[in-house]
């Protein structure tokens, strides 16, 4: 897995350009009004005959340009589809517009820059925009499912994306020596080896008890710890080093302490003495969303040391 996903979105992106290059060149006065006086026109594809019933998804993307083109929110660069209900109540213009659009259809919805701020506050490229101008806000709808087909979709996404995280997970293992282990029950590899307060035959000794690690009880259940870690994505971005920080960090078994599950979990499961190295799926760390930095769906490697028990 090496995200030549996003290649894929910038190709959308570039395409979309040029359909709105010959859109303006070829159709200029093809606009539409939605109900609260809001433009918009289609630049491919065309309006549907009759409105879907509530029992469907959309699968779409969207593109937010600003006054001078400049591209201000870009869906199309996130290597997975927005999913969302059909809106059957047009409650805001871009529902209303929604209902209207077929699949492999793309619209243009033209909103005043003062609206977009009220829509999507906490944006600074759109806090900093001009009152009084007019923002383009593009929507892709690629297929739109009824509730069946989209129970395939999610379950053949989910099943792409855990083996193709476990590939790039495997990857990373072979070409980053020995000793691995997987965990079958969460699907993580993981190694570890005697901290430099212990021996060899301490670690030799933790895996013999604890060889399928994840599956056993955590070994310091209901305590609370101090532990060092290490955390990055497989590629090297780094995240998180306690070390570098100057201070280790403390949890509490079965509370959520952390922004990224694993850290709230997995030092639960390694004994003082042991550095534990463990090989995640973005299910333990940032999932789909990902982080600034952080593409979505990203394997993390997390290194758990220096354990000591508080309580």
């Amino acid at each position: 897995m090496n995200y030549k996903q996003y290649n894929r979105g910038n190709f959308f992106v570039a395409a979309l350009f040029v359909l709105i290059a010959v859109w303006q060149l070829s159709a200029c006065n093809t606009n539409q009004k939605t109900s609260t006086g809001t433009e918009f026109t289609f630049i491919q594809g065309s309006e549907l005959d009759s409105m879907y019933g509530p029992n469907h998804m959309i699968l779409m993307k969207h593109l937010v340009l600003g006054p001078d083109g400049d591209t201000l929110q870009n869906g199309f660069a996130a290597d997975s589809m927005e999913e969302i209900p059909y809106p059957v109540v047009a409650n805001s213009d871009i529902k209303e517009v929604l209902q209207k659009m077929s699949p492999e259809s793309t619209v243009e919805i033209y909103i005043a820059t003062d609206s977009l701020k009220l829509r999507m506050p906490g944006n600074p490229k759109i806090e900093a925009l001009p009152n009084g101008k007019r923002v383009t806000f593009l929507i892709k709808v690629f297929k739109v499912l009824d509730f069946a087909e989209y129970d395939t979709y999610r379950n053949t996404k989910l099943l792409t994306r855990i083996m193709a995280e476990n590939k790039f997970i495997d990857n990373y293992a072979s070409k980053h020596g020995g000793g691995w282990l997987l965990d079958s029950s969460r699907m993580i590899k993981f190694r570890v080896s005697s901290s430099q307060t212990s021996s060899e035959k301490t670690a030799i000794e933790y895996l013999s008890n604890y060889g399928s690690l994840l599956k056993n009880a955590p070994i310091n259940k209901q305590t609370s710890i101090s532990f060092d870690c290490e955390v990055s994505t497989l590629d090297g971005i780094p995240i998180v080093n306690s070390v570098m920080e100057g201070r280790k960090y403390k949890a509490i078994y079965d509370e959520q302490f952390f922004d990224i599950p694993a850290l709230n979990t997995l030092p639960f499961y390694v004994s003082p003495g042991i550095k534990a190295e463990f090989l995640v799926t973005s299910g333990d760390g940032f999932g789909a969303a990902g982080r600034v930095g952080i593409p979505s769906y990203a394997p993390l490697r997390v290194l758990i040391f220096n354990v000591e028990i508080i309580k």
